[in-house]
This record gives structure tokens, sequence and C-alpha cells, in this order.
């Protein structure tokens, strides 16, 4: 009898082993789309804002322009969450207190992680830079807060998506 408990105790454990990778592989991808989406709608509203003119309607120009502000600080939030949920092992600040904690496969996929990152981080500074030069004040804001927050959170994006990064 002791021997059957023991077998059932261990498929047990086996089968939360088996669900808690697919579990925690879908919320950082949830955290990734909800970040895109409120980036999305932080330029869609300051972008809207643009097309409204102060004088004919200053209610809804001041509101337009509020909702991109505010998607832009859920951007954020959902990006420091997103780090956290990694305990900061692709963060750009902890990878130093961090390392000592990881063993040479984590290492390894940081290190892929990273450089994934970083040449992402080229391309969208690129695309950025073509996409200020035609445009105005606010626009350009929005787009310089946007990639920090990329900057910040990247390594954390990229790593939602390899499959050894938990």
């Amino acid at each position: 009898m002791k021997k059957a408990s023991n077998t059932i105790e261990k498929s047990a454990v086996k089968d939360d082993a088996t669900l808690s990778p697919r579990f925690s592989f879908s919320v950082s991808k949830i955290f990734v789309l909800l970040i895109a989406v409120s980036i999305y709608l932080a330029f869609y509203f300051t972008g809207r804002a643009q097309n409204v003119t102060l004088a004919a309607d200053p209610h809804r120009f001041f509101m337009l322009e509020n909702w991109g502000r505010a998607m832009l600080i859920i951007a954020a939030v959902l990006n420091s969450l997103l780090v956290a949920y990694y305990r900061g092992a692709y963060s750009i600040f902890w990878a130093k207190a961090v390392e000592a904690k990881l063993d040479e496969r984590q290492r390894t996929v940081r290190n892929r992680v990273f450089l994934k990152a970083y040449r992402w981080m080229i391309v969208a500074a690129l695309v950025a830079l073509t996409l200020l030069s035609n445009s105005d004040d606010d626009i350009r804001t929005l787009t310089a807060w946007s990639l920090t927050i990329l900057a910040v959170g990247l390594p954390s994006i990229i790593a939602s998506f390899h499959k050894n990064a938990r």
C-alpha cells in the first residue's frame, strides 16, 4: 500500500511540472501582447488628438491626449511586471546581481536573449529615427518614451518567446 501512494505522489508531481511551464509561458506572452496593445493605443490616441483642433473642441483634445499618456503608463507598468515575473534574470539593471544564481544553461539562454534584444533595439531605433523626422513634438515625445520602455523590457519580451527562458 505504501508503494502505491508513492507512485501516486510522483505522478502528481510530474503532472504539476508539465502544467507549470505551459502556464508560465502563456502568462508572459499575455504580458507582451498587452504591452504591444497599450503602446499602439498610446500612438493611436495621441495621433487622434493631433487631428482635433484645440480651439474647436478642447475637451476632446485633452481627453485623447490623456488617454494616450495613460496607455503609455500602462505599458510601463506592464513592462515592469514582466521584468519582475522573470525575477530580473533578463533585466539590464539586475543582470550582474542575478548572474550568481544562474546555472550554465540559464546563462547561455540569457546571453542569447540579450543578443537578440539588442539587435531588435537597433532596428527599432532606426525605425524610430525615420518616424521622428516628420512628426510633431507630442509624437516625438511618445516615441522616445516608447523606446525607453522597449529598451528596458526588450530582453524580457524576447525571453517570453524563448521556451527555455523560465
